[in-house]
């Protein structure tokens, strides 16, 4: 049997904060770990604005891997590079193509999804993980307009 984690969007109307709702959860026991069920629970997960990520790519570009995990229709309409595209279902069963000794930046739309992925990758772990709030979207508006909107 592989033992996924599965996670999903779900639009709550009325929702005070922008973008969806995202939850993960464990298969009731994942067998290469142990971990009983639930959702993903924790500490909160730092996060990064798309200025500061900005200054820090110009500053040091080799010092962040950017991980894009949204779906690859979404990566052909818009993309920062360079970002290592490993869309969210994907990431449990590619945690070793991740590295562990380098900060990791993970981006979606609109910072939803990338928060849950970077949750779980610090569950997994990886002890330098950022969230891009606001995503792609708020990168094609505040750092560069070339990136389409969508």
């Amino acid at each position: 049997m592989n033992a996924r984690v599965r996670m999903e969007c779900r639009h709550y109307p009325g929702r005070p904060s922008p973008g969806p709702a995202v939850f993960a959860t464990l298969p009731r026991r994942h067998p290469a770990k142990g971990l009983w069920a639930g959702s993903l629970r924790g500490g909160v997960v730092d996060s990064i604005t798309t200025y500061e990520l900005a200054a820090l790519l110009k500053r040091d570009p080799g010092s962040v891997l950017l991980l894009d995990v949204r779906e690859a229709d979404e990566r052909a309409i818009a993309c920062i590079r360079p970002s290592k595209h490993i869309p969210m279902d994907s990431v449990p069963d590619r945690l070793d193509q991740l590295p562990r000794d380098r900060r990791i930046v993970v981006f979606c739309h609109h910072g939803g999804r990338s928060y849950t992925v970077a949750a779980y990758l610090e569950s997994e772990g990886f002890r330098a993980v950022t969230n891009l709030t606001g995503g792609i979207d708020d990168w094609a508006r505040s750092v560069d307009s070339s990136v389409p909107r969508y």
